[in-house]
C-alpha cells in the first residue's frame, strides 16, 4: 500500500534504536542528535525549501535552521521518547540539537510536545514569548507563540522569565505575556493539531506496544485503546485480538482453578455431564486463543501473554 498523498516518512540508521511508524508500517531509526524531521503532512519547509524525503538519506535539522509549515504539519524527533508536532502556519528554529540540552525557539504558531518516557539526562528547552520553558518529564505539552501560552495536559514544566521561575503542572496554563499568571484550563479542548498529534501518537504506539516500552496508551475495552492526556480513544484490531486471547486464557485458568479447589476441599467430584461441560468450555476458550493467534499472525504481529494485573 502506498502512503496517502502529501504524507512522507524517512528511512535510515542511527545509534539509539527508535521504532517509528510511517503511513504504511514501521521503520527502525537511530540517532544521537535531536531535530530529526521524521514525518510531514502537507506543505512543510526547511530554510525556505519545500521538504521532500529522498530514499537515500535522512533529514536532520542543523543548528540555526528554521522549520515552518503553511497548510501542513510536521513531526520532529527530539529524543528517543520525545516528539514535537508542529501545527499549520507555524515556525520553530532549532538552536541546539544535543540530546541532553535540546533548545528550540517557537517563533510562530503552535506545537505539541509529547514525552512518552523519561530518559535520564535528556531535556528540552523552548524559548517562547521572552520565556524559557524546560521539559524533562513525561507528559503532553502545548505551546502557542501568540498570545504566548503553555498548557500542560499531563506532566510538569518549569518556566523562567526575567529571573522569575514557575512550575506548571497537569491541567495548568500559564500566560507568558501576562506577568506569568497561572490558572486551570479545559483539558478536553481540542483542535486539528491536537487531533492529528493524537493519531500520530497512537500509530507509533501500535508499532512499539509489543515491546511493552510505552504505556501512555491503555486498553480500555474490547479493541479500544485510550490516552488520558489527549482525551481520545482509538480502535485497534490487534488489541481486540489480544483482548480475546487474554479473556480466554483467564477463563481457562479460572475453570481449572475452580476444579482444583473443589477437588482439594473434597467437596465433590466432577464427573459425567459436568465433567464434559468443563472440557467443552476449556476447548471453546482454547479455540478462541488459537483463532486470535492465527488472525494476528496474518498481520505479522505476535500476541503477548496476558497481564495478571490487568
Amino acid at each position: 500500500m502506498n502512503p496517502p498523498r502529501n504524507e512522507c516518512r524517512i528511512t535510515g540508521l542511527w545509534l539509539a534504536i527508535l521504532i517509528l511508524a510511517g503511513v504504511t508500517g514501521a521503520q527502525t531509526l537511530v540517532s544521537v542528535k535531536s531535530g530529526v524531521v521524521q514525518f510531514i503532512n502537507g506543505d512543510v519547509f526547511l530554510e525556505g525549501k519545500r521538504l521532500q524525503f529522498p530514499a537515500d538519506r535522512n533529514i536532520l535539522m542543523e543548528n540555526g535552521q528554521l522549520l515552518n509549515t503553511k497548510n501542513g504539519m510536521a513531526e520532529v524527533l527530539l529524543s528517543p521518547a520525545a516528539y514535537l508536532r508542529l501545527g499549520k502556519d507555524s515556525s520553530v528554529r532549532l538552536q541546539n540539537n544535543e540530546l541532553d540540552r535540546t533548545q528550540l525557539d517557537l517563533e510562530k504558531g503552535s506545537i505539541l510536545i509529547e514525552v512518552v518516557a523519561e530518559i535520564e539526562g535528556n531535556r528540552t528547552l523552548i524559548r517562547i514569548a521572552g520565556s524559557n520553558v524546560e521539559i524533562d518529564q513525561s507528559g503532553l505539552y502545548r505551546l502557542d507563540a501568540d498570545p504566548g501560552e503553555l498548557r500542560v495536559y499531563r506532566g510538569e514544566a518549569v518556566v523562567g522569565k526575567q529571573g522569575k521561575t514557575s512550575v506548571v503542572k497537569s491541567g495548568g496554563i500559564i500566560y507568558l505575556n501576562r506577568l506569568m499568571r497561572q490558572e486551570k484550563f479545559d483539558v478536553n479542548s481540542s483542535d486539528s493539531l491536537h487531533q492529528w498529534a493524537a493519531r500520530r501518537s497512537f500509530d507509533l504506539f501500535i508499532i512499539t506496544a509489543g515491546a511493552g516500552s510505552q504505556t501512555h496508551w491503555v486498553p480500555a475495552s474490547m479493541g479500544w485503546v485510550r490516552n488520558s492526556a489527549y482525551r481520545v480513544s482509538f480502535y485497534s484490531e490487534i488489541f481486540r485480538l489480544q483482548w480475546i486471547k487474554d479473556q480466554a486464557s483467564r477463563q481457562i485458568e479460572e475453570l481449572l482453578a475452580k476444579y482444583k479447589l473443589e477437588q482439594e476441599a473434597n467437596q465433590r467430584t466432577i464427573y459425567g455431564a459436568e465433567y464434559e461441560q468443563l472440557l467443552a468450555k476449556i476447548k471453546e476458550a482454547q479455540r478462541a486463543i488459537d483463532e486470535a493467534h492465527r488472525k494476528a499472525k496474518e498481520t505479522g504481529v505476535a500476541l503477548t501473554e496476558p497481564d495478571p494485573g490487568r
